[in-house]
C-alpha cells in the first residue's frame, strides 16, 4: 500500500512523507526509537546545511557559518524535533525550496546576467523549486505551497521586482507540482469518501480557523504562543536588535546584505503573523526559525568583521544576563498563570501530556 493507513484504511488527513521516511528507516535499520527518530535527525542536518547555503549563496561563508550555528542551537528547534513530528522535514523541504528560488533569483535579477549559461542554471532551480514545493505539501499538506508564494510574492513587491514573476516558469512548474503531488491525492481520495473536503477544508481552512472537527487539540493562547517563542529563540533573540544597523534604507537599491536581511524578516514575520491569527501550538512556528537565523546570523557576522572580540564580550555578556532574567520571569509568569508543571510543559504540548499521565498514576498508587 502507497499510502499511510490503520487497518487499510486511510486517517484521510495525514500527508505521507513522514510515514514513507519511518518505513524505509525502519527497513534499514530495524524497529527500534533511534531508527523512527532518525528522519527528523537528519532533516535538522540537511536545514542547517540548507541555512548555511543561503547565508553563504548572498553574503558569503562567515554569514552563512554563523546562520547555520544560530538555527543549530535554537532550544526550540531541539525540542520539537525529540518528537515524532512531520515539521522538521517540511521545514527542510520550504527551506530547499527557497534556496532554489534564491538562487534563480540571484542569477537573473541581482546580476543582470542574460547568457545562456545562466539562464540555463536558472531554469533548473526554478523546476528544483517546483519540486521541493510539491515534496513540501506532501509532508505538511497545503501550507507548503501557501507559505512560500506568500514570503516571495510580499518579498518581490516590497523589493519592486514583481516581473520576476515571468522568470518563474508557472505553466511549467504548475506541470512539474502537479506530477509529484497529485497522485497521492488522487490514489487516497478515490479509496476513501469525504476525503477532499476533510482534506482541503476541514483539515486546512477549519483547522485555521480553529473550528475543525474533531477538534483533536486545542489552540494555545496567543500570549503563550510568543512567550514559548521567547523561551525557544533564547539567547540568539538578545542578538536581533544587531538586525536594525543592517536594515536596508532604499527597498529599489539593495545589496546582497540587505536583500536577504529584507527576505529573512519577510519569512520570519509571514511565520509568526499566520500564527498569531489562526489556531496555533507552540511548535508550529518551526518554519520561522531559518529565516530568524538567517537574520542573526547575517548581523553577527557583519558585527565579526567590523569588531574585535573584546569589543563584543561586554554586549554578549550583557545579553545573555537580561536573556537569562527574561527566561526566569517568562517561566514564573506560566508557573503562576496554569500551575506548577506548565514552565515545564510550556515549549511542547505532548510534555503536558506526560506531565498529566505521570500525575495520574502517581495519583493510583
Amino acid at each position: 500500500m502507497d499510502y499511510p493507513s490503520h487497518q487499510l484504511r486511510s486517517p484521510s488527513q495525514q500527508t505521507p512523507i513522514l510515514y514513507w521516511a519511518i518505513a524505509v528507516s525502519y527497513m534499514l535499520l530495524g524497529f527500534s526509537a533511534f531508527s523512527a527518530r532518525l528522519p527528523m535527525a537528519l532533516a535538522v542536518v540537511g536545514l542547517v546545511l540548507t541555512t548555511f547555503s543561503i547565508g553563504n549563496l548572498f553574503s558569503g561563508r562567515r554569514a552563512g557559518f554563523y546562520s547555520g550555528l544560530v538555527l543549530l542551537t535554537i532550544p526550540a528547534l531541539f525540542l520539537f524535533t525529540r518528537i515524532i513530528l512531520g515539521d522538521a522535514i517540511f521545514v527542510l523541504f520550504m527551506a530547499l525550496a527557497f534556496r532554489m528560488f534564491l538562487g534563480a533569483y540571484l542569477l537573473l535579477s541581482m546580476r543582470e546576467n542574460s547568457s545562456e549559461s545562466a539562464r540555463g542554471k536558472a531554469f533548473g532551480a526554478m523546476m528544483g523549486f517546483y519540486v521541493f514545493l510539491a515534496l513540501a505539501v506532501m509532508t505538511k499538506g497545503l501550507i507548503g505551497l501557501v507559505f512560500p508564494f506568500l514570503i516571495i510574492g510580499i518579498f518581490l513587491a516590497i523589493s519592486h521586482d514583481l516581473s520576476f514573476i515571468k522568470k518563474m516558469h508557472l505553466g511549467l512548474g504548475t506541470v512539474v507540482f502537479l506530477a509529484l503531488a497529485a497522485p497521492w491525492h488522487i490514489a487516497v481520495g478515490m479509496r476513501n469518501p469525504g476525503f477532499y473536503y476533510n482534506y482541503f477544508v476541514n483539515e486546512h481552512i477549519l483547522r485555521a480557523l480553529n473550528r475543525h472537527w474533531p477538534p483533536d487539540f486545542l489552540s494555545i493562547p496567543l500570549w503563550r504562543y510568543w512567550m514559548a517563542q521567547i523561551v525557544g529563540l533564547f539567547p540568539w533573540l538578545m542578538f536581533a536588535p544587531m538586525v536594525i544597523k543592517y536594515w536596508p534604507s532604499n527597498y529599489r537599491v539593495m545589496n546582497r546584505d540587505e536583500k536577504l536581511l529584507l527576505f529573512a524578516a519577510i519569512w520570519m514575520g509571514t511565520v509568526f503573523l499566520f500564527f498569531s491569527i489562526s489556531g496555533r501550538l507552540e511548535y508550529y512556528a518551526m518554519p520561522a526559525y531559518p529565516g530568524f537565523a538567517l537574520m542573526v546570523g547575517l548581523a553577527l557576522a557583519r558585527a565579526s568583521e567590523q569588531r574585535t572580540a573584546d569589543d563584543l564580550a561586554p554586549a554578549a555578556s550583557a545579553t545573555l544576563t537580561v536573556g537569562s532574567l527574561v527566561i526566569v520571569g517568562v517561566m514564573m509568569i506560566l508557573a503562576s498563570q496554569t500551575g506548577p508543571h506548565a514552565s515545564a510543559a510550556a515549549l511542547n504540548p505532548h510534555t503536558r501530556n506526560a506531565f498529566f499521565l505521570r500525575s495520574t498514576t502517581s495519583r493510583r498508587r
